[in-house]
């Protein structure tokens, strides 16, 4: 347990939400903190495809993602950024593409029915966001998300070094904290082996996206501490996607609708869509339908609202 001093405090907090979904945040901060709504006056996001409302669809001249997909987003309604920023009343300005990688010089990131068309990364989208931005900017309010769902590993095979993709993003994060951004979303990633893409992937390249899932998310946690204990004054909301996924794979079918957690709703192959896309959890092999956005972004609003964290060490 920490003392009640200057030191980073971890503050991990299991909640219940209204649809009974559990999921794991981890409050990294100087002190503890009554999270409430005012604390925030807009929402930033940088990331991929899990985040992208759009620049993407623009990018491509509306040509990618296809017709069937909503309004532009990888998904087939609106996603959690959108649904958490109508919670919480902020506005939203959104660097995110789909298919980019942590950092384009590292891997490049592309999007397009022939992914061929090259997308900034994490590090690019921030230093386009910091170039922009005014001397005398007040973002100290301001609300960031900084997620990577790992397309530097599905993109390479998992073949990419998980420490120096976590130390890509530590740079992000760093550069915005040195522009006075002081609250930050960052989620882990999830577990690649149960995406509907690797259904049929042999048990050797099962337990290559096995290791390397864990491997990010080791290093992660390591970064994101290192993050608060050299910047005491920042606050991080470190969000377990796989204790989400549980959580959301374990509450009663009455509450979520969910029944089907492997198999996509959308086939792209053949342009067929499922009778009932409620009922999925994947719209697509990559990507959630708008009810899992959406239960993503209530578990955060909850927490938001309700949460009395504990201290404990990561």
């Amino acid at each position: 347990m920490l003392s009640s001093n200057n030191k980073c405090k971890t503050c991990d907090s299991f909640i219940t939400t209204l649809l009974l979904m559990i999921y794991a945040v981890a409050i990294i901060n100087a002190s503890p903190i009554n999270v409430d709504k005012s604390r925030f006056d807009s929402f930033l996001v940088f990331g991929d495809s899990y985040s992208d409302t759009g620049n993407s669809y623009n990018l491509t001249n509306h040509t990618w993602p296809l017709p069937v997909y909503f309004k532009g987003r990888f998904s087939n309604g609106p996603i959690w950024v959108e649904y958490l920023a109508t919670k919480l009343n902020l506005t939203l300005k959104n660097y995110a593409f789909g298919g980019a990688t942590v950092d384009s010089n590292l891997t490049q990131g592309f999007t397009g029915a022939n992914f061929n068309v090259s997308v900034p990364g994490i590090v690019q989208q921030v230093d386009t966001y910091v170039a922009t931005l005014p001397a005398d900017a007040k973002t100290q309010k301001t609300l960031v998300s900084i997620w990577s769902v790992g397309n530097d590993y599905l993109d390479t095979n998992y073949t990419v070094d998980p420490q120096k993709v976590v130390d890509r993003l530590s740079k992000a994060w760093t550069t915005l904290y040195k522009k006075n951004l002081r609250n930050f979303i960052i989620p882990n990633v999830g577990d690649f082996s149960h995406l509907p893409f690797n259904k049929n992937a042999s048990k050797e390249l099962l337990q290559k996206a096995q290791d390397v899932h864990v491997k990010h998310n080791f290093y992660l946690q390591k970064a994101v501490q290192s993050f608060v204990d050299t910047y005491p004054d920042v606050v991080v909301w470190n969000v377990s996607v796989d204790l989400f996924n549980i959580g959301l794979q374990t509450a009663p079918q009455s509450l979520t609708g969910l029944s089907d957690f492997v198999d996509p709703c959308f086939i792209l192959s053949t342009g067929t869509v499922c009778p009932d896309p409620t009922t999925h959890s994947f719209w697509d092999q990559f990507h959630p339908t708008t009810q899992v956005h959406k239960d993503f972004a209530d578990a955060i609003d909850s927490f938001f609202a309700n949460a009395t964290p504990s201290l404990i060490n990561l």
